[in-house]
């Protein structure tokens, strides 16, 4: 019998069989040895989080040659490891996968990572990986305006613990920082600036929103306290130069008033001014610039117009003559050398029809009729030429065209009005509000449309509004108290300074 073994042949006997199977078992035993391992062996395998001062990583131990005493993640700046920061994850019960987390790092700045394993006193690290952590960033705040003390909010992604927050030069308080994605403040008090730039510092990294933030603003200064004990509506309210002239009208007891009184805005002393007689008082007249006219009161059921015109100047009143019409409650502007007076009542009732008077040639005209039914308890104002007029009813911002001699509805005003508020204009910015029984104080401007509140009127919020005007950069209001009893409250004069804080 012949055995061939690996290209070899071979006559059977006994000694030969015992070599064959001593051979075979040798090599068996070679083929069946384990491949031979380093005691332990660790992997850094990934980054799976990053942010501006956070770094999430995950190692692995492959094998390890006893039980792990400590496990976890050098990371430093150097790729020599110098100065290393250690996450220690404490014992290991076996091989597999970690996680660890560094935090406190430097926004935008490169670190090295390698995962390492304490095995019988020896450490074993794994292979080194590059990270870098995430740059800052700023998207919005809310709101855009506010008081201070009042609570903001900052939206963007990777704030850090060290975080810092100014409004203009000086830093404020950061209450809470969530998901680093967003900070929650309390808005600083008001120093210099109402309109500072919110900057966010994160490490070295300075970040400016270019839209400052508005403090509310504007001071309310009590001026004088109305000259008579009489409460007087539908009444005159004129100014010319320094000086505010108010009267006629009604006083609580439905009678005709037949005083005028003039305020010296500069000397802040009332005086009286003129008394007219019976067949001159008048109710509800026009008033604009130093003119005024019209007006009218019921006898009875009979309704009674008047038809003089009034212009104040030289320190007195003087009649100008006649108007070519009969109106109460119309709403009177003026532009350039032109007054313009239309709405109100006539004898047949709510009227539309449109005025315009040429003060150097003393020449009335009638225009075209208004779209729409208005009175002196309707919002107006002009800007840049062209007059505006505020529908209490529907919201309706309507514009004239003093160029084209047009109407046309404008916008909805962006909050909700009331009728016998006041409306001024300074710069570009519209000042509205101090409705009937409200505070309540509005700036829009008339450019961007940007609504912004400003601060309320401080006396009572049941206060009502009589008459208002602009000196200089400040406004005026004359302000009677309401009250529920048939007690008679004063009239008070205000300003406010849209600028002051």
């Amino acid at each position: 019998m012949h055995i061939r073994i690996f290209g070899l042949s071979c006559w059977s006997s006994p000694e030969l069989t015992y070599l064959f199977l001593f051979t075979l078992a040798s090599l068996f035993l070679v083929s069946c040895e384990e491949e031979e391992y380093p005691d332990t062996v660790v992997l850094t395998e990934q980054k799976l989080y990053l942010s501006a001062e956070v770094a999430r990583l995950s190692g692995r131990v492959v094998s390890s040659g006893g039980s792990i005493d400590d496990h976890g993640f050098f990371i430093s700046e150097s790729e020599t490891f110098n100065n290393k920061q250690i996450v220690s994850l404490g014992n290991k019960e076996g091989v597999g996968r970690f996680i660890g987390e560094v935090n406190d790092l430097k926004p935008r700045t490169g670190y090295f990572a390698r995962a390492f394993a304490l095995v019988k006193g020896q450490t074993f690290e794994g292979n080194t990986v590059f990270v870098k952590t995430l740059t800052s960033s700023i998207l919005n705040f809310s709101p855009l305006f506010g008081e201070g003390g009042g609570e903001l909010i900052i939206n963007g992604s990777n704030f850090t613990k060290e975080t810092k927050v100014f409004f203009g030069g000086v830093e404020t308080e950061i209450e809470d920082i969530k998901f680093e994605s967003q900070i929650k403040l309390k808005v600083p008090p008001i120093t210099n600036d109402p309109t500072p730039f919110i900057k966010v510092v994160v490490g070295d990294t300075t970040m400016t929103f270019t839209t400052p933030y508005e403090y509310v603003v504007g001071k309310w200064s009590h001026e004088s306290s109305f000259v008579d004990t009489n409460v007087i509506t539908e009444a005159v309210s004129i100014t010319h130069q320094n000086q505010f002239i108010f009267g006629l009208g009604k006083n609580a007891n439905e009678e005709n008033n037949p005083f005028i009184w003039s305020y010296n805005l500069d000397m802040g002393i009332w005086s009286e001014l003129a008394v007219f007689d019976n067949s001159e008082t008048t109710r509800a007249p026009f008033s604009v610039g130093n003119f005024f006219g019209g007006g009218g009161f019921s006898l009875g059921l009979t309704p009674v117009f008047r038809n003089s015109f009034w212009q104040y100047q030289n320190d007195a009143l003087q009649k100008v003559g006649e108007l070519p019409f009969q109106l109460r409650n119309a709403i009177g502007v003026k532009i350039n050398d032109q007054l313009y007076v239309f709405g109100g009542q006539d004898i047949s009732g709510a009227s539309r029809k449109m005025y315009s008077y040429d003060i150097n040639n003393n020449i009335w005209q009638q225009l075209t009729d208004i779209p729409f039914e208005a009175d002196v308890s309707y919002g107006h104002f002009v800007y840049k030429s062209n007059i505006y007029v505020v529908d209490h009813f529907t919201g309706d911002l309507w514009e004239y065209d003093y160029t084209l001699r047009k109407w046309s509805r404008l916008i909805k005003m962006p909050v909700p009005v009331d009728k016998n508020g006041i409306y001024h204009v300074v710069g570009d910015k519209l000042f509205f509000g101090l409705f009937p029984l409200k505070s309540h104080l509005w700036r829009l401007d008339m450019e961007t449309l940007e609504l912004r509140p400003f601060n309320r009127y401080p006396a009572s919020g049941g206060d009502l509004t009589i008459a208002s005007f602009t000196y200089g950069s400040k406004i005026y209001v004359l302000r009677r108290k309401f009250s529920s009893s048939e007690e008679i409250l004063p009239m008070e004069l205000w300003s406010f300074d849209p600028s002051d804080f």
